[in-house]
């Protein structure tokens, strides 16, 4: 069985889009590409798989309710490669201002070298996952 492959481009795409504008949106993604490749001496699409690659997180916490004490119980859980481009693209789109291009190319560069402000949140929420690994068999849902 063949696992699809996952296409950036698209993904950033539908994540840019704002009120369906999806010409406005592939204009500002290859600005950003024509900018980073020529910023940069390496190929633009590694730069931006590294970016997505360093901002995607790995685990992530889900909340339960119990019903009789009325509290919420977290646990962690793996997230599948599929969610955690998505969550990677949706990290470095909503740092960025959907009205200028420079906002995206810079994000894209600082996640890259590991430099952005949004890494720090990244490792606090891996470091509170697996703080309640001792949670991790309410995983019932998968």
């Amino acid at each position: 069985m063949k696992k699809k492959q996952i296409n950036l481009k698209d993904k950033m795409y539908n994540h840019l889009m704002v009120s369906g504008n999806k010409l406005t949106c592939e204009k500002k993604i290859l600005n950003n590409f024509k900018i980073l490749q020529k910023n940069n001496k390496k190929n633009h699409t590694e730069i931006i798989k590294l970016a997505i690659v360093n901002s995607s997180p790995i685990i992530q916490l889900r909340q339960i309710k119990k019903k009789k004490r009325k509290s919420l119980k977290e646990f962690p859980y793996v997230l599948k490669q599929k969610n955690r481009i998505s969550l990677g693209i949706k990290s470095i789109v909503k740092k960025t201002n959907k009205t200028t291009d420079k906002d995206l190319f810079q994000e894209i560069v600082l996640f890259a070298k590991k430099k952005s402000e949004l890494l720090k949140t990244k490792e606090t929420k891996h470091k509170l996952a697996l703080t309640k690994k001792k949670y991790i068999f309410f995983r019932w849902f998968f």
